[in-house]
């Protein structure tokens, strides 16, 4: 009852998001001494949300003590607790606005540290995210024409960075790297594991949404891990063109938005347009693979050209909008292509990273060692099912790369595909101990 409560009061407050300026971003926290053994608690600016007051010994063990009813037409509430003197830490936990709250968790965390009597705050800089990656909208039927498999729930957990910070240099990324997730945990992947005369080594790579496979009218269908994903617009969400509408958030932390944005992405006051990337079809033919004319069959029909639309290489730029009005770095799903950004311009959150890296060496023999020149090439990459490793290395013989293998089971035979650049993709297996 308690999420069904709170779903209905985040779509009630979603609506007003257009009208009202939210400061859920620009939280005043007060924290008090009544008496020795009293503390006072005060949330103001969460617009509207109960604030969940924790309490821990360690800074791990968090265990809930109250909660703020944040109500009021000034946005703020309090709560007094008896404090034992062997509790020295207060945690404020919430939820991030969002029309689907309850539908998974996005939290934030105020700190309070040392005795009951001092004023140290810290607020937390990460953002937390659980989620069974089910959407909360209708779908299409999967299976279906062009896509085989059937929608099944996840298991998501992340931990983005509340305030990124842009590199110097964008980073671009492929499959098996997603790009985002939305507000109701539902995964952002524009990539197809799809190529001409399906070699992944050919140079041309399937554009998704311009090919039969099985979309939904949100832009979306699904893996064959059962993942639901979208490749872009998700119409469902989509609830008005009057001003940005936050979607979810990118790997390495910033906001996603879409499609809609002010003229002027500083001035909230402008008039709201469908905002336009700023890549284009390339001009005369394809020098290889399929040949033809450039129309958007392929990632590689397309290139960036600055100036020629409203955002960057990586379909985004800084603007205020609602959920931060003093402005933000932001990316945004548009209706034409790209339509999900295909770079990211801040560090990616290691807990997103699915580039590989980490977990247990596995070395795969080839019963064919590659022969073509070099006689000896590091591997591209290497993946089991759809799980990704770390860079693989090459001896010659053996291909070896380290995988998370917690949910492997022993005994059983796992399929692996190793990519060598330049040359062959090669099919073995592992045998889980």
């Amino acid at each position: 009852m308690r999420l069904h409560h709170a779903t209905r009061l985040a779509a009630y407050l979603h609506l007003l998001l257009c009208l009202i300026a939210d400061a859920h971003d620009n939280h005043t926290i007060g924290f008090g001494q009544i008496e020795s053994n009293q503390v006072e608690l005060t949330s103001q600016g969460h617009g509207g949300y109960a604030v969940n007051v924790q309490k821990s010994l360690t800074l791990s063990n968090w265990g809930d003590a109250a909660s703020i009813s944040i109500v009021t037409a000034s946005n703020s509430g309090s709560v007094t607790l008896v404090v034992p003197e062997d509790i020295a830490f207060f945690r404020l936990a919430y939820c991030d606005l969002s029309a689907y709250a309850g539908a998974y968790t996005i939290s934030g965390s105020v700190l309070f540290s040392g005795a009951v009597n001092l004023t140290t705050v810290t607020v937390s800089t990460v953002r937390d995210v659980a989620a069974n990656g089910l959407p909360n909208h209708q779908t299409g039927t999967f299976p279906g024409p062009g896509n085989p498999h059937t929608i099944s729930a996840q298991e998501y957990g992340y931990s983005f960075p509340t305030n990124p910070v842009k590199n110097g240099s964008v980073t671009y990324y492929n499959i098996p790297q997603p790009f985002g997730i939305t507000r109701e945990g539902v995964m952002i992947d524009p990539f197809a594991a799809e190529w001409y005369n399906n070699n992944p080594n050919s140079g041309w790579q399937l554009s998704a949404i311009a090919n039969p496979l099985g979309f939904d009218t949100n832009n979306a269908h699904v893996q064959p891990s059962g993942a639901y994903h979208y490749h872009g617009v998700p119409t469902a969400l989509i609830t008005t063109t009057n001003c940005p509408e936050l979607i979810g958030f990118a790997g390495d932390g910033f906001p996603i938005y879409g499609p809609y944005g002010y003229v002027n992405p500083t001035n909230t006051a402008t008039n709201v347009v469908a905002l336009l990337s700023a890549w284009r079809l390339k001009s005369g033919t394809r020098p290889s693979g399929p040949g033809g004319t450039y129309d958007g069959t392929y990632v590689e029909d397309y290139e960036y050209v600055f100036g020629s639309g409203d955002l960057d290489e990586c379909n985004g730029r800084f603007g205020r909008t609602h959920e931060y009005p003093a402005g933000t770095y932001y990316y945004v799903i548009t209706t034409n292509w790209p339509y999900i950004g295909r770079c990211f311009y801040a560090s990616l959150a290691p807990s997103f990273d699915e580039s590989g890296g980490g977990g247990t060496p596995i070395s795969i023999a080839l019963s064919e060692p590659p022969t073509f020149p070099p006689a000896t090439v590091n591997p591209e990459s290497m993946t089991i099912g759809i799980v990704a490793g770390s860079d693989p290395a090459w001896d010659g013989t053996h291909a070896t790369a380290s995988f998370d293998t917690s949910s492997f089971v022993s005994g059983s035979n796992y399929a692996v595909v190793v990519v060598f650049n330049p040359g062959p993709t090669y099919n073995a297996s592992y045998v889980h101990p």
